[in-house]
């Protein structure tokens, strides 16, 4: 996943698509994409407990807003190489 910042630039994509109304995202990615994709927008209680104590909590709200996102994701059958 490609870094802009302290964030891939696909969150930055879904983050605009929320903003926009759209309900439902579908990814297609890769055999190595889909793990990284789902581990990013996993549940992570350990780091929100932690950000909490910390008080910052408006990066626990990001992370939990996304959590709730229909994000589909689907994997290519073969490469579009020849």
């Amino acid at each position: 996943m490609l870094p802009l910042g302290n964030r891939p630039v696909i969150d930055y994509v879904v983050q605009e698509c929320v903003l926009a109304g759209i309900t439902d995202i579908y990814l297609v990615v890769n055999n190595i994409s889909t793990s990284q994709i789902k581990a990013y927008y996993e549940s992570a209680p350990k780091l929100e407990q932690y950000l909490r104590e910390r008080r910052k909590t408006h990066q626990t709200q990001d992370s939990a807003k996304q959590r709730n996102l229909p994000l589909h994701r689907t994997r290519r059958q073969h490469s579009l190489r020849h």
